[in-house]
């Protein structure tokens, strides 16, 4: 009897999976352009952009990047986006403090070498790894309380290539988290050196 139930509720269950599969991908499809946004009871709200799908995450990510106001932290993996370097060396310029930590490996290429630079010449502080692993991030932690953080590096191909996310976090104890974070890999001159051209 209790082989029977269980044949009968697996059998049910998998009837019932299957039976849903059919809209996943027209619900997908459906708001495949529209970027998500959601807010949450504690009073942030989260946006996640998808440039496969449409979505402008190299824009959404500039127009946070343009809207600092004091401080600026960027830990980026790949880093070859001009129009992206160009708005973290403005924010410098408008007088806000900013700071960029990025991989030991990528920050040798010559793509990455020109944005680096031209951060550089705003007279931004540029820090990689020494250790052997990976700087893996992608993430910027703009006024301690926006944090734009997910799978895209800073890149051309980012936006129109790869499938990619860009999630917006508009969330003050949460950009708290990764500023902490950022200020452990700053300040630790074991594993983490200054970035010199």
């Amino acid at each position: 009897m209790k082989k029977t139930i269980a044949l009968l509720a697996a059998v049910t269950l998998s009837v019932g999976l299957l039976a849903g599969c059919d809209s996943v991908p027209n619900a997908i499809a459906s708001v495949s352009s529209t970027p998500a946004s959601v807010a949450s009871p504690g009073g942030s709200d989260i946006s996640v952009y998808f440039p496969r799908a449409g979505q402008d995450a190299e824009g959404q990510l500039i127009s946070r990047l343009s809207a600092a106001q004091k401080t600026l932290d960027v830990a980026i993996y790949e880093f070859t986006d001009t129009k992206i370097a160009d708005a973290i060396a403005a924010a410098k310029k408008r007088g806000v403090t900013v700071r960029l930590i990025s991989d030991r490996e990528c920050s040798g290429e010559a793509a990455q070498k020109k944005a680096l630079n031209i951060v550089k010449a705003a007279g931004i502080p540029i820090r990689i790894n020494s250790h052997p692993g990976i700087m893996h991030l992608k993430v910027s932690i703009i006024d301690d309380s926006v944090t734009t953080t997910g799978s895209f590096n800073y890149t051309k191909g980012a936006q129109n290539e790869n499938d990619e996310n860009l999630v917006v976090l508009n969330n003050s104890q949460i950009s708290q988290q990764y500023e902490t974070q950022f200020n452990r890999m700053w300040n630790d001159t074991k594993d983490f050196t200054n970035w010199n051209s």
